[in-house]
């Protein structure tokens, strides 16, 4: 049995935007939609906002199973939120000292977490942890020091491998960063994708159904955790 030898690659330069529109309810023939609205203290209605999610991927391989993980679940994000996919090339090894003057790479990736509802995380798994890549990004988000931009925000983890253990470990290991951070992660449901070229088509498309509905359902989690969150900020 491999335990989960890390799986991973990212699309170097791209970030690609895959947009969930909001109709809360089709209006009637002739009239025009109203945006979907939610209760408000004192049972006032107010509009329900959309959800901004960024993501991104801890692989560098090229076709990577970890990337087309996360494309899949921008594709499958329910109505109502927008997933971002993050371009995380040209981000640095994480060095205190490169904090006098962050590097462009590191204040893009920083800015577009600050400015985001939730965060998804994708992770390889290699040597029964998570990948080098994941936890340095990961630790970029754990500054400004008492000010991290991960710090309150809602967090998913996802995962795929070639062996049998799905990044089980690797997950496990992970999750214990963001919550140190204080950042709040759902737990359930989880995607752990063992036996990933199984899953993928050659051009890198999930193709199985039951991984598929597993994303879908987590996602649909993830956007209502956002909304739970949301309401206790307020």
């Amino acid at each position: 049995m491999t335990h989960g030898a890390g799986i991973e690659g990212a699309a170097a330069g791209t970030a690609e935007t895959v947009e969930s529109t909001t109709a809360a309810g089709t209006a009637a023939a002739g009239q025009r939609s109203r945006p979907e609205t939610r209760r408000g203290p004192q049972g006032r209605r107010r509009p329900k906002k959309g959800v901004r999610v960024v993501g991104f991927a801890g692989g560098l391989r090229s076709g990577s199973f970890n990337q087309a993980l996360l494309r899949a679940a921008a594709e499958e994000a329910p109505d109502g939120m927008v997933l971002e996919v993050l371009d995380i090339s040209g981000v640095p090894l994480f060095n205190v000292d490169l904090e006098a003057q962050v590097p462009e790479p590191v204040a893009r990736f920083q800015e577009a977490i600050a400015s985001a509802d939730g965060v998804l995380i994708v992770t390889p798994e290699y040597n029964a942890g998570p990948a080098g890549v994941t936890k340095n990004l990961v630790d970029w988000a754990s500054r400004p020091s008492r000010a991290a931009v991960l710090a309150r925000k809602p967090v998913a983890i996802m995962g795929a491998t070639r062996g049998n253990w799905g990044t089980v470990r690797a997950q496990a290991q992970l999750r214990q960063t963001p919550s140190f951070i204080g950042a709040y992660d759902v737990k359930k449901p989880e995607v752990m994708v063992p036996q990933a070229p199984a899953r993928f088509d050659e051009a890198g498309r999930l193709i199985d159904e039951a991984t598929l509905a597993r994303v879908r359902d987590t996602m649909a989690a993830f956007l209502d955790w956002i909304h739970r969150e949301r309401r206790e900020d307020t």
